[in-house]
């Protein structure tokens, strides 16, 4: 289901609304990162803020701790396109707390 709004003649599609021909990626129904951070919770806030700001469509979240106390891991699944999934990967590495990013 997708989110439109009619004006007259025109028609909008949210972009992540919007099938996954939208951009001319190449489909993949979904995809995910497991993500390691420093700074314990506050770095996965920071993983969930990045995935809200840019209006992924989350379809699964989960973070726990792992080694250390400060360091957890943030595990998610995302609808989108493989250009999708370069390109947050790519935001994420840029997040001072993210210690390392791995496909799933």
């Amino acid at each position: 289901m997708t989110a439109t709004t009619q004006h007259a003649s025109t028609r909008y599609e949210h972009p992540h609304e919007a099938g996954p021909e939208r951009d001319g990626g190449t489909v993949a129904e979904s995809f995910g990162h497991t993500v390691t951070v420093a700074d314990g919770f506050d770095g996965v806030n920071r993983i969930m803020g990045k995935l809200r700001s840019h209006r992924y469509r989350v379809t699964d979240f989960h973070a726990y701790p792992v080694s250390e106390p400060s360091t957890w891991a943030a595990e998610y699944t995302v609808a989108g396109t493989t250009d999708d999934a370069r390109l947050l990967r790519g935001k994420l590495e840029r997040i001072p707390s993210v210690i390392e990013v791995h496909s799933r």
